[in-house]
């Protein structure tokens, strides 16, 4: 269920970024092309969002460094080669060719991790109990990452509006900064959370090693 509802979210969210992408944007206006690669990046880019959870959630979170290291240099990579052939969109293309080979990538990984898990526990209440729960928790979801992630994701263009392109490109620079320390701390706490409810007796030490972790990340 969690999966059909990402992907019908991740669709519409696509659709509607590149929908108006090219009815709003004067430089891109009425370009097809331009709207498959927003609705592209977008939809891939929220798929390897929910890949990197799962990761974590089933006691991999040591993929994660090599897979984001490896999609940064796939990035910086395919810059200069499609600056100098392609000629077009060069950086948000470079950054979807490398986003959607880490998702074709790590789904394969995926899998096997999951058939590797040992089996659940007996569940403890009712299907129809669980799903309400489920439910409840989708939805709080949602509000927590349009809250998070959705007005991070607005706010270098609400600065462009109303303090002009210069101060709006700055903001943008240091927030792509900032959101790489956003994303590591919420790995560390989805990772706490995954491996401290498994052994409560350790809770408190681990919750310690990934305090000062966060310190020297921050530092």
């Amino acid at each position: 269920r969690g999966q059909r509802v990402f992907w019908l979210i991740a669709l519409a969210s696509g659709s509607g970024a590149a929908l108006g992408t090219v009815l709003f944007l004067a430089e891109v206006r009425g370009s097809i092309a331009v709207a498959i690669l927003v609705a592209v990046g977008v939809i891939s880019w929220s798929a390897v969002n929910v890949q990197s959870s799962a990761a974590v959630a089933l006691g991999r979170a040591r993929w994660l460094p090599v897979a984001n290291t490896g999609v940064g240099l796939c990035k910086v990579a395919l810059l200069p080669i499609l600056v100098v052939t392609l000629h077009w969109h060069s950086v948000e293309l470079a950054f979807v060719i490398a986003t959607v080979a880490m998702m074709l990538g790590m789904r394969p990984a995926i899998m096997r991790a999951i058939g590797e898990t040992a089996d659940l526990p007996p569940a403890t209440v009712s299907e129809e109990a669980a799903m309400r729960m489920f439910n409840r928790f989708f939805a709080q979801s949602i509000a927590s990452s349009g809250l998070n992630f959705g007005i991070l994701t607005l706010s270098p263009f609400l600065v462009t509006a109303f303090a002009g392109p210069d101060q709006g490109a700055l903001f943008a620079l240091t927030l792509s900064i900032v959101q790489v320390l956003d994303l590591a701390a919420m790995a560390m706490s989805v990772s706490l959370v995954v491996h401290a409810s498994s052994t409560p007796e350790a809770a408190w030490s681990m919750a310690r090693s990934v305090l000062i972790r966060a310190l020297l990340m921050t530092s």
